[in-house]
Parts: C-alpha cells; sequence; structure tokens
C-alpha cells in the first residue's frame, strides 16, 4: 500500500522531496528479494505487483521508479484508480463502502462489472471474499467500511463461480487472514474448514483424477503443529515431526500422514 509512504512523509521520517528515492529503493529491494524468486507470480515473464490503490504515487512516478529495473512489474491497481495510474490491469476486492450493508445484488453487480472490462480486453485479476465484517469503528480507528454477509457460505461459493467464469487469467482470494476486516478463510473454530474444502472442491472438478487431494490432507498442518507442541523435547519424535513437515511441502500427504499418525499413537517409538 503506498499510502504508507504519506505517512512517512507526514510524520517527517522521510523528506518532502523524498518520496520517488524512497519508491525506487523499495522497488528495486522488491526486485532484488522477491521477483527474483521463482516461487513469485509472474506473467508473461513478468512479475505481478498488486496496489491497494495506488494512494500516493502518480503515472508518472510508477514508471520512473520502475525504470531501473530489469523487468519493470506487471502494476495492477483497484479498478476506480487503474487507469489513471497507468496501470497494467486492475483487480478486484469486496466492494464495501459508506458503511453500508452491501447486499448481493450490489457485489454481483461490481464484479459483472469488473468482468466485462475484462472481456473488453483489460487485464482483471478477478477476486473472491467470504464477507466483509471490519473492527474499526468498535477498534476506535474510524467509522466503519461496511459490511458484507457471508451467506452461510453461499457468498464464497457464489464469488469463486463468478471468478471461474470470468476470462481472467489470475484470481485473488481477498483475503487469507485479514481477521480485522473479516474476510477470513483460513480454518477457524468458527467455520472449520469451510472455505479450503470449497476451494478444493474447485479445483478437483477442474482436474479430475489428476489432483490427488482429499478434505483430510487439509487438517494435516494443524495436526503437526498439535504434535509439535505435545512432544516438544522429545528428540525421537522432533525427528520425525521434521520429516513429516518435509513431505508436506513436498505434496506427499499420505507419506506425511503415516509418520503423523504414529508420532500420535506410539509416541514417535
Amino acid at each position: 500500500e503506498d499510502q504508507t509512504v504519506k505517512h512517512l512523509l507526514a510524520g517527517k521520517i522521510l523528506k518532502t522531496t523524498g518520496d520517488v528515492a524512497h519508491g525506487t529503493q523499495v522497488m528495486q529491494w522488491l526486485e532484488e528479494n522477491w521477483f527474483a524468486d521463482d516461487a513469485y507470480l509472474k506473467l508473461e515473464g513478468r512479475p505481478v505487483m498488486l496496489v491497494f490503490g495506488p494512494q500516493h504515487f502518480t503515472k508518472g512516478q510508477w514508471l520512473q521508479m520502475a525504470s531501473r529495473l530489469r523487468k519493470r512489474p506487471r502494476l495492477y491497481a483497484l479498478p476506480h484508480l487503474s487507469q489513471e495510474a497507468g496501470a497494467d490491469g486492475a483487480f478486484g476486492w469486496p466492494p464495501v463502502h459508506g458503511g453500508k450493508e452491501i447486499v448481493p445484488a450490489v457485489w454481483r453487480g461490481y464484479l459483472n462489472s469488473l468482468y466485462s472490462r475484462g472481456e473488453r480486453g483489460e487485464s482483471i485479476i478477478a477476486t473472491v471474499f467470504p464477507k466483509f465484517h471490519d473492527i474499526y469503528r468498535q477498534a476506535g480507528l474510524h467509522d466503519s467500511y461496511g459490511s458484507l454477509d457471508d451467506q452461510d457460505g453461499k457468498t464464497f461459493t457464489q464469488t469463486l463461480e463468478f471468478a471461474w467464469r470470468s476470462n481472467s487469467r489470475l484470481i485473488q482470494i481477498a483475503t487469507w487472514n485479514d481477521y480485522g476486516e473479516g474476510t477470513t478463510i483460513e480454518p477457524t473454530a468458527t467455520h472449520g474448514y469451510r472455505y479450503l474444502e470449497t476451494l478444493q472442491k474447485r479445483r478437483k472438478t477442474q482436474s479430475g483424477k489428476a489432483f490427488p487431494f482429499v478434505p483430510d490432507d487439509l487438517r494435516l498442518p494443524i495436526m503437526l503443529y498439535e504434535l509439535r507442541k505435545q512432544r516438544a523435547g522429545e528428540k525421537a519424535v522432533t525427528e520425525k515431526l521434521n520429516r513429516a513437515s518435509g513431505l508436506l511441502f513436498s505434496s506427499k500427504c499420505a507419506a506425511a500422514r503415516t509418520l503423523l499418525t504414529q508420532c500420535r499413537t506410539e509416541g514417535g517409538k
């Protein structure tokens, strides 16, 4: 979020004329530490960069800050700011505003409008969200942006289907764990694995037998975490848990489950 630069200027941490130099330095750091990583998302050979705004830098400043990079990133901005910023495309977000409750007809209209821009040739990152319910008013920060109901999980399912049917090459989940805005899809005591299972089911529908994962696989990381706490300090168990962790990172869930089950039922012996 380039709005942080505004705060650095207001706090006199940056000089008034130092914003572009600071931005250039940050972009160079990103290129060296993130963009060069094989795991970093790239589209047509260029790193993808999403900016929530922009809220400070202008079109010319973005070009200036990227001018020294080996590959200029593909800049995506919010839909109402992307053209003004000279961005390569736009990404969607839960369309809350004015402290209002956003009903399904409103957010469907927002998504239809966004994806129609993609049909006209604009590069659009589709968005999927479960709900929106922020805590800003309760926390005394400022008024709430508004709310968007989860419809007992239907909002996530429906926005996922909208995104899947769009011609967008990329889909963003908004978000993984922003508890402050209530857009969380990671497992919780309230909703369990509902959202991850919905995603997994959609992937399997697309890939068929080529998709090897099952709902129980989603529970293996927490199983590993709990065993690390329960058996902390036990060398033999820790070695098995480290091996199980490596298997999970390699997507070898069946083998990881076997090791974790051994650690739970046999104490790692």
